[in-house]
């Protein structure tokens, strides 16, 4: 596919919930994850919840949103999540990730940052048909990695990777891995207190984002406080070898109609953004480093070429400290963050939203079309009977498991 046929496709769209839905408060900092049939956000941050005059610690924990919403993508109607068992309670910047029904989070902060932090991995199973999902602590053995959060996490049956992060204080970019099988860790990579992996290691950080590729844990932008690193190279964690490399990618050569960002032929840097990887290509969007990136770039896996989808001058959303997770048949759903104002409009401020947007990555399926189109006119019926009726009509049963009431 080239460019322009590719760059049509990479329109924001505003996914609007069904009129009497409920809906979760605007936040930032959580995480997102999906299936084909329902995006999952779990966690994030608002301090405008409560008072900024108060001091109570209990109160201000409550800016920390110990939730699970589900939203369905069918019905558009959002469900909050009943949660038992052992709850997560550190879900600022923790990180996440769903494997078949399973969700796994590791880390995080609490309210004052920086103070309260975890080093725990929790785990659920997501049902679709239920309102209520119950929390295991999983049990920790061997080198544990210390407290944090603004960490990556990535999977490869049986390991959870769990990659940089911050005390709050102190940035690094360790490698920890954790068996599921034996609840063991182990420490891959010591930027922190081993003198010669430090000077090998790339800046630690905090709000990177990361993908599993052949072997190699690719790192994208980053930062530290007052600092967000470059994307012109990539850094990545070879798990053959257990050392830290590097790829050099090409630039995107078309030059944007004064678009500064574009010009460059990579993304400006930034932390706090979104990564996807589809179909052999890591996509990023958004994010900050001096104020608020709207921009969506698409990078090649195969030719290590970066290309523009969406300057930031053409983007109707700029914002950071969101969250995106993208389905199978190539559909980007980003959720929450922290938006920069629209020149000109009524906002003076920054502020948090709780919208949904979808980005088509790539032309979808001819069948992910017309089922768009069903939705359409449907999605009114919010009815349990309607699974029947649709089965009846000849609809693939695995567009019908995506309904949830």
């Amino acid at each position: 596919m080239n460019m322009s046929s590719q760059a049509a496709w990479s329109r924001i769209e505003l996914i609007q919930p069904a009129s009497d839905s409920v809906c979760p408060h605007e936040r930032s900092g959580h995480r997102v994850v999906i299936d084909e049939g329902n995006l999952y956000v779990l966690g994030g941050y608002n301090p405008d919840v409560v008072d900024s005059d108060v001091e109570d610690e209990e109160e201000l924990c409550k800016r920390i949103f110990v939730q699970m919403w589900r939203f369905n993508l069918f019905f558009r109607r959002w469900t909050e999540l009943q949660m038992t068992g052992d709850i997560p309670q550190y879900l600022a910047s923790h990180s996440a990730s769903l494997h078949g029904n399973t969700l796994l989070t590791f880390g995080g902060s609490g309210i004052p940052f920086g103070t309260r932090s975890s080093q725990y991995i929790h785990m659920c199973h997501l049902h679709p048909s239920s309102t209520s999902v119950c929390w295991k602590k999983l049990p920790s053995l061997g080198k544990v990695p210390q407290r944090k959060y603004g960490q990556c996490q990535l999977y490869q049956w049986p390991y959870l990777y769990i990659v940089g992060g911050t005390t709050g204080f102190i940035y690094n970019s360790d490698v920890h891995r954790f068996n599921l099988q034996t609840g063991e860790w182990t420490c891959l990579w010591d930027s922190l207190y081993n003198e010669e992996m430090y000077q090998k290691s790339p800046t630690g950080r905090y709000r990177h984002e990361m993908v599993l590729h052949q072997k190699q844990l690719l790192m994208f932008g980053g930062g530290q406080a007052l600092a967000a690193f470059p994307l012109d190279k990539i850094p990545y964690f070879d798990l053959v070898e257990c050392v830290w490399k590097e790829h050099q990618t090409t630039p995107d050569l078309f030059e944007g109609e004064g678009d500064g960002d574009h010009s460059k032929g990579a993304p400006a840097p930034r932390r706090c953004h979104s990564c996807v990887l589809h179909n052999n290509a890591v996509y990023v969007f958004g994010g900050r480093d001096l104020r608020p990136q709207g921009d969506l770039w698409r990078l090649s896996l195969e030719t290590w070429h970066w290309t523009c989808l969406l300057p930031a001058s053409s983007s109707p959303l700029h914002c950071y400290f969101h969250a995106a997770a993208v389905t199978a048949s190539g559909s980007m759903y980003v959720f929450g963050g922290v938006t920069w104002p629209d020149e000109g409009g009524e906002e003076e401020e920054e502020r948090r939203n709780h919208n949904v947007y979808r980005v088509r990555l790539t032309v979808p399926p001819l069948q992910e079309l017309v089922w768009d189109s069903l939705s359409d006119s449907l999605r009114s019926l919010h009815s349990p009977a309607l699974p029947t009726r649709l089965l009846h009509a000849g609809v693939p049963r695995h567009f019908i498991q995506r309904l949830a009431f």
